[in-house]
């Protein structure tokens, strides 16, 4: 926590200081590395707020990678240009991290189903959906579509590899095959050569016979 007595910092306060330093002494080419930015004061400020620090640090050419739970923020990095969303993987059903990142989803952070899940009595979930915006409600929706589509999608392209991988194999084997059946041609090319050899002689060594009689 950034907070501190001694120098009358909120923990609001010493995220601010320290983020305007590293305006400051941004540079091309810099790496900001942010965590919760905007945090630690009101949602909507320190989210719109926050959106202008991740503009500016950009226009400056600085590669930032910033931590966030502002839906703002995750609009942002699916419309504008330049920035991207991830997030780590949560499975729905365990209510557990699976640890696997997923790049160009941004996350959801479950609060209303982990708090249920931790015996939050219901009554009181179903009085925090009701006190949503239809703007949260919107963004909410958008990232679960977006989490079920990349789902749907890296299980397409699990399926996808498995198929390119027996029709690898079915390939090989094929080539195998051919290559067996070429080879038992040659060999019997190279028999019936020899045969045919051996037959040409017995009928010389005849002919030879016959002749000398």
């Amino acid at each position: 926590d950034e907070q501190s007595l001694q120098q009358s910092l909120s923990t609001f306060s010493g995220h601010i200081r320290n983020i305007s330093e590293a305006l400051r002494g941004t540079t091309q080419g810099a790496l900001v590395l942010l965590d919760e930015v905007g945090a630690g004061t009101d949602p909507g400020e320190g989210a719109a707020l926050a959106r202008a620090l991740l503009l500016s640090f950009q226009s400056q050419g600085a590669k930032v990678m910033a931590s966030t739970h502002y839906g703002e923020l995750k609009l942002l990095a699916a419309n504008a240009p330049g920035f991207m969303n991830s997030s780590m993987e949560f499975d729905l059903k365990s209510l557990r991290p699976t640890y696997r990142l997923l790049v160009g989803v941004p996350g959801s952070s479950h609060a209303m189903r982990i708090a249920e899940r931790q015996g939050m009595p219901k009554e009181i979930i179903e009085e925090a959906l009701q006190g949503f915006s239809d703007e949260h409600m919107d963004v909410s929706r958008m990232i679960e579509r977006l989490e079920s589509a990349q789902k749907q999608a890296q299980r397409a392209q699990s399926e996808a590899d498995r198929l390119a991988g027996r029709l690898r194999q079915v390939e090989q084997e094929a080539e195998e095959a051919v290559a067996r059946a070429e080879a038992t041609r040659r060999q019997v090319r190279e028999r019936a050569g020899e045969e045919l050899a051996a037959l040409l002689r017995e009928i010389r060594l005849e002919a030879g016979d016959i002749f000398d009689q």
